[in-house]
């Protein structure tokens, strides 16, 4: 009985995650030199939010097209971040499988970063047509600039900043990472 309610649990969360879209674009709208890697190369476990149990640790490495790891259950192979200040990146993954790019945020403070996954719904009607952000048949918010993306992303951090979605913490050299293997498209194989 619990483990039914905590499946379904589950599955209306993913529904919402899924129905409240992305913060998309067609194109990236980070490039260049605005990329920065504020995390250094290592070892960083992963805790949802409110979790005291990390949910896997894995090796990140930085290659010249984004931060990458070989576990399964990091799935964001390729992306690169640009300073918004005050210790804040915007995160963005490239384009797999046909969908858009998609971008989040992150609040670095050494070797902790929190993430936020912000969705289309996370932002009012009147903040979209303020800045023009078009809501796509699929609930995805498109945008098609750089200022406007940080802009929704400035009113979504000030209403959220007190509940990201989890954390990357760094480990020290002497904490061992488990990898599980990616499957074959490169993407995390994580249930």
């Amino acid at each position: 009985m619990f483990k039914t309610v905590i499946a379904r649990t589950l599955l209306i969360s993913a529904a919402s995650i899924l129905l409240s879209g992305c913060f998309v674009s067609v194109d990236p709208l980070i490039t260049g030199s605005k990329i920065v890697y504020p995390l250094t190369a290592g070892s960083y476990a992963y805790y949802s939010n409110g979790s005291s149990e990390a949910e896997y640790v894995a090796d990140i490495e930085i290659r010249s097209n984004g931060y990458f790891s070989s576990h399964a259950d990091f799935d964001h192979d390729g992306a690169v971040m640009r300073d918004m200040g005050n210790g804040l990146y915007i995160v963005q993954e490239p384009e797999t499988a046909g969908d858009n790019v998609q971008y989040g945020l992150v609040k670095v403070d050494g070797g902790t970063a929190e993430v936020w996954e912000p969705g289309c719904g996370d932002l009012s009607e009147s903040d979209r047509l303020d800045l023009n952000i078009i809501k796509e048949d699929d609930g995805d918010c498109a945008f098609t600039s750089y200022p406007q993306l940080r802009e929704a992303l400035l009113i979504y951090f000030e209403n959220n900043k007190s509940s990201p979605a989890g954390k990357f913490v760094r480990q020290s050299s002497n904490q061992q990472s488990t990898t599980t293997p990616k499957n074959n498209d490169g993407r995390g194989g994580g249930s």
